[in-house]
């Protein structure tokens, strides 16, 4: 704060000129100023020069009053700025306070959103993945009963198929057999002595090549009874493997082709009743 210089003439007819910035001590001056321009209001004193009272005597001394003023001023001044310091160190505090709390908040809100959005993210995804478990097991399961079916069809396409081809097998071997093995027709007088009736007399009728076999092996073959009369003839009509026995009680086909074709009428039967059950 810079000085302040107070100049006082008391002149004639000249003025006292102040250059002063401070409020106080211009009050000051211009009090000073009226009482000398108006001499009847002071109080006459002896052995004193009218004009000049006793308040002009105990003025202050100027370099004094504009010390104390700066003194005063700065600490105002200082006072102000301490003040202004605080308050701005207070909002710079509560400024990064309001900062932080913002960037809490932003971070809270970006981390909720974040999560928010992960879970129902990983949600959906979840669901999809279900939905399309859910879809490939109903197609697999699907397509499993059209295979069963399917097979299950083929399978009952392919049975009387391959009971046919089996049994075609069968009698082609069988009849291979009695064309390798003269004794099959032994086999087959033999099974057929147990299985028909008790009788005194037989006659036995089969081809050329199976009425040599049995006439040279006749002693081989059994009966259930002694002192029976067994009679073998060849008949042209018949082929390898057949053979008719007539008895006292009627006649017997024992052929062995027809065994055979019995046998598979047999199986045919049995495989459609299988059938039916399944």
């Amino acid at each position: 704060m810079s000085n302040i210089y107070r100049f006082i003439n008391f002149g004639g007819n000249e003025e006292p000129r102040v250059i002063d910035n401070n409020e106080m001590i211009s009050k000051k001056i211009e009090k000073i100023k009226e009482e000398l321009e108006h001499p009847e209001h002071q109080a006459e004193t002896d052995g004193f020069v009218p004009g000049l009272n006793a308040e002009v005597a105990e003025l202050p001394n100027p370099e004094e009053e504009s010390a104390a003023a700066q003194e005063t001023a700065e600490e105002i001044i200082e006072s102000a700025r301490a003040e202004a310091e605080r308050i701005l160190s207070v909002a710079e505090d509560n400024a990064k306070a309001v900062k932080q709390n913002a960037d809490k908040e932003r971070m809270w809100i970006i981390q909720s959103s974040s999560k928010e959005g992960f879970d129902k993210g990983y949600q959906e995804a979840q669901q999809q993945c279900q939905e399309e478990l859910n879809r490939r097991l109903q197609e697999l399961n699907q397509k499993q009963q059209e295979m069963e079916q399917e097979v299950q069809k083929q399978k009952e396409e392919m049975e009387p198929v391959l009971v046919e081809t089996i049994l075609d097998v069968f009698s082609h071997m069988t009849h291979l057999l009695m064309e390798d093995k003269k004794d099959l027709i032994l086999a087959v007088v033999n099974s057929a002595f147990e299985d028909i009736d008790i009788s005194k007399n037989y006659l036995i009728r089969v081809c050329h090549d199976d009425a040599v076999f049995l006439k040279e092996n006749k002693d081989k073959i059994v009966t259930a009874v002694s002192d029976v009369n067994i009679e073998i003839v060849e008949d042209s009509l018949m082929t390898k493997g057949q053979c008719m026995i007539d008895t006292d009680m009627g006649v017997f086909d024992c052929s062995l082709d027809g065994q055979i074709d019995k046998l598979m009428e047999d199986i045919k039967i049995l495989s459609c009743s299988g059938k039916r059950q399944s």
